[in-house]
């Protein structure tokens, strides 16, 4: 362990590697098309290289229903980030972001396979062949939606996520693993549309709790299966501009849409809605297992599945900025394929080995969508927090249906124009036959301190 902070220390003051930018403020202003907007031009070159490490603990519950596997008690990180946009003339634009990991835990060791990754975010050319037009290909992070806590309509977020230090989900979108595809894009005045592909590459990868070699670029996570998007924004107002999607992959096709309106000065209300015949959870998850040989394919679930219909998604959320700088949002999630009280209750009850039983939540926490049908997101973040440069955030996940609760609370303090430091706790609580309260991990914190460069 001291050997690791030897080598942390003289990472971050001596080498440098790459990052993705900050959160992005994901409700857009009065009058903007949700995610379809021209951006500003840029310089030739913009971006961000960083250093950093972090240290994490976790606290763990013994008495759980269902045995699972418990995190590490620790883990220790060093990590070089980049992320760069480079101009070349004034027609082709280059993107490159990237993260170099080296861990060491309580169940690792440096050395050992797992211990040093990679995540190779983007790596794409855009090319604009006309005025207006867009042509893209390369791994792309192609986000869609304009919610914070869930986006229903963010289509390619399954398989993406990626090792982070914190659990809030605007980190979540913004650091993934974006897919190989295609894109073309037209924007024009009122409006834009865009067609994107995404290409099958390699065979579907199993849920697995090992970590990948460092060469891997985990192509069988985001590109087991072909996946096509259209969507497209109309300004019908000043500012009113629905955003309306259409994706289809091996599952089946799914409908979309997405608004954000202002109300007043201080508040924007906003939502999300994707639709499409669909099987539940637990359908899908099995289907899931058998595909990718996890589970022989003439073994039947150990829980009953719902059949496939249409399922529909939807997210309402309020967005309030106080006269302080506090942002407060406050969402209402809805997965009609997630698990119902009768379902949760079935789980618990079922008897089947635990290792299958977990591969319902383990799915859903993959495929980033809910695990149950209800939920309650708040979250609220504020500059300067009693000093000049120290940000702090907050957020809270609600099961509504056992009354479980994940919660969250970090802060991010710049020391210098170079260093950050930045840390944050989370707690899992609920009964022992709740969503939350059934998980090993009880509780977590992280340090981290971080050198641009």
């Amino acid at each position: 362990m001291r050997a690791f902070f030897v080598i942390a220390a003289l990472a971050i003051g001596f080498c440098g590697v790459a990052h993705a930018d900050d959160d992005l403020d994901r409700i857009p202003p009065a009058g903007d098309a949700p995610a379809m907007q021209t951006a500003p031009a840029a310089p030739p070159e913009t971006g961000r290289i960083y250093t950093g490490a972090v240290v994490s603990a976790s606290g763990v519950r013994t008495n759980g229903i269902i045995a699972a596997a418990a995190p590490a008690s620790w883990q220790a990180r060093i990590f070089g980030d980049v992320r760069q946009e480079k101009r070349i003339g004034s027609d082709l634009k280059l993107v490159f972001s990237d993260r170099l990991n080296l861990r060491q835990s309580s169940q690792l060791d440096v050395g050992k396979r797992g211990s040093l990754g990679n995540d190779l975010r983007e790596a794409s050319a855009s090319w604009e062949a006309a005025p207006g037009v867009f042509l893209d290909a390369g791994r792309i992070n192609l986000k869609s939606g304009v919610a914070l806590g869930y986006n229903p309509t963010d289509f390619f977020r399954p398989r993406s996520g990626i090792e982070l230090d914190t659990a809030d989900p605007s980190a979540r979108r913004e650091n993934r693993l974006g897919m190989v595809m295609l894109s073309a894009q037209k924007l024009w005045n009122g409006g834009a549309l865009l067609l994107a592909y995404a290409p099958r590459l390699a065979r579907e990868d199993r849920l697995s709790g090992s970590l990948p070699a460092p060469a891997d670029p985990l192509l069988g996570r985001t590109n087991g299966m072909g996946r096509f998007l259209a969507k497209a924004s109309v300004r019908l107002a000043e500012d009113v501009a629905p955003e309306f999607l259409v994706f289809h992959d091996r599952l089946g096709t799914k409908f979309g849409a997405n608004l954000a309106v202002a109300v007043g000065q201080s508040m924007i209300a906003y939502g999300e809605f994707s639709g499409g015949v669909r099987g539940n959870l637990i359908e899908e998850a099995w289907a899931f297992a058998q595909r990718t040989g996890t589970v022989p394919g003439f073994v039947p679930s150990p829980l009953a599945t719902g059949g496939r219909r249409f399922r529909s998604e939807a997210v309402l959320g309020l967005s309030y900025a106080l006269e302080n700088r506090t942002t407060l949002n406050l969402e209402y999630h809805f997965n009609e394929a997630g698990l119902s009280p009768g379902d949760w209750r079935r789980w618990f009850g079922s008897g089947a080995p635990a290792s299958l039983l977990w591969l319902y939540r383990g799915y859903a926490g993959d495929q980033q969508q809910l695990t149950s049908r209800h939920a309650i997101f708040v979250r609220a973040e504020r500059p300067d927090v009693m000093v000049r440069g120290l940000t702090a955030t907050g957020f809270v996940n609600v099961n509504p249906q056992d009354g479980s609760v994940m919660a969250q609370l970090g802060g991010n303090y710049a020391l210098s124009n170079a260093w950050t430091l930045a840390g944050n706790v989370s707690a899992w609580g609920g009964g022992r036959r709740s969503e939350y309260g059934s998980l090993r991990q009880a509780a977590a914190m992280s340090v981290s301190v971080t050198r641009d460069w």
